[in-house]
């Protein structure tokens, strides 16, 4: 079988698709039986040799470079006939499948989610705009895998598509997240600058993560000793963290990194006291998993997929009620009882989630498509 996978996010693109993309391109490339075509980015030519050098990639992959630097124009105008040159049985796309069909080759829409339609409120004009043309590769593609069910759920209802042409594949989660000693935590947090206590929050800050909960809760907390750490960058529907700590005279408590190395998160992961993802909405919501992997307790907001994906190994609020969190956090804090046990569940939990696993689900996936 001979399969095109769409990787232009390998090495650029939005962070969470870059993690999947990379991730999976990775261990499908350790698969047995099949050939692949990567569809890679021009710009990233220099660097293609970061994925070749796998030393299962010898004789197996090939590389074919698109001009168009954007996923959503150079997908859509993909040509027909440069899909048939490729001699592929099926060809994988991020979000949006190419206009144009070919009969050689079946198409499959690897759709993150559709929550651009019941969440219109997080999204720019601009995005609603682009993202509508996901909705014609759900119901245009020969098969759609996405990343829940839950998503499978709304994708279905807003593509009008039946079960049978549409999947989910859970993401794995990195085995670079570690748990360890209080010794080794305290030189992390001595080298990283980072305060001797602290909850940590790790995604984009856009109005969709809800950060602002997390702060109104810990004005909430009795004990200051435990600061707030957040990590990520800005982007679309920004939130105005500066402005929010000082509105709330909590300025000296907030600590922000902004982006970080892929190193200095696992680090800053695995020191932290708790993980707080107070987000209003996600199709799958990795950082929570990642913090389970690091032996971090957590606690998410109880919206959308985030109960499927955490399952028993997390607390849960109402994203809407700072207060309930608040009430939340003192509670795990005061507990060691609760914390490890927490601990211990999400180290279970998160052992399930592997980027193998995932591949290999793909891969079955389009084996019966083929069939």
């Amino acid at each position: 079988m001979r399969i095109a996978i769409d990787a232009k996010w390998y090495f650029g693109g939005p962070p969470s698709g870059i993690t999947v993309v990379r991730n999976i391109v990775n261990e499908v490339i350790k698969l047995n039986g099949v050939d692949i075509v990567l569809l890679c980015d021009k710009r990233d030519s220099d660097r293609i040799s970061e994925i070749l050098k796998n030393k299962h990639a010898s004789n197996k992959v090939s590389v074919v470079y698109l001009r168009n630097p954007f996923n959503f124009t150079t997908n859509l105008f993909l040509r027909a006939s440069f899909l048939k040159k490729l001699d592929v049985d099926v060809a994988v796309f991020q979000n949006f499948i190419p206009l144009f069909r070919t009969k050689s080759c079946k198409y499959v829409a690897y759709i993150h989610d559709f929550l651009y339609i019941d969440y219109p409120q997080f999204f720019t004009f601009v995005e609603r705009i682009v993202y509508r043309f996901i909705t014609y590769s759900a119901k245009k593609a020969d098969h759609v895998i996405t990343i829940t069910n839950s998503e499978k759920e709304r994708i279905k209802k807003h593509a009008r598509i039946g079960d049978d042409k549409i999947s989910y594949v859970y993401h794995g989660v990195s085995d670079n997240f570690f748990p360890c000693e209080e010794s080794k935590k305290r030189e992390i947090k001595k080298r990283l600058n980072l305060p001797s206590r602290y909850i940590l929050f790790v995604g984009r800050l856009n109005v969709r993560k809800n950060i602002r909960t997390l702060l109104e809760a810990y004005t909430l907390l009795k004990d200051k000793s435990i600061k707030v750490v957040i990590v990520g960058g800005e982007n679309a529907k920004v939130y105005n963290l500066k402005k929010e700590v000082v509105r709330l005279n909590i300025s000296e408590d907030v600590i922000k990194l902004g982006y970080v190395s892929n190193q200095d998160l696992y680090e800053i992961l695995a020191a932290s006291e708790v993980f707080v993802f107070p987000t209003f909405a996600e199709g799958f919501g990795l950082p929570p998993l990642e913090a389970m992997k690091s032996g971090v307790p957590t606690i998410v907001s109880n919206t959308t997929s985030m109960p499927e994906v955490c399952g028993d190994a997390s607390l849960y609020f109402n994203p809407n009620s700072s207060t309930e969190l608040a009430e939340t956090l003192t509670s795990l804090l005061q507990n060691k009882t609760l914390k490890e046990e927490l601990i211990n569940r999400g180290l279970e939990h998160s052992r399930s989630f592997k980027w193998e696993i995932s591949a290999a689900q793909i891969i079955g996936i389009i084996e019966r498509l083929m069939r």
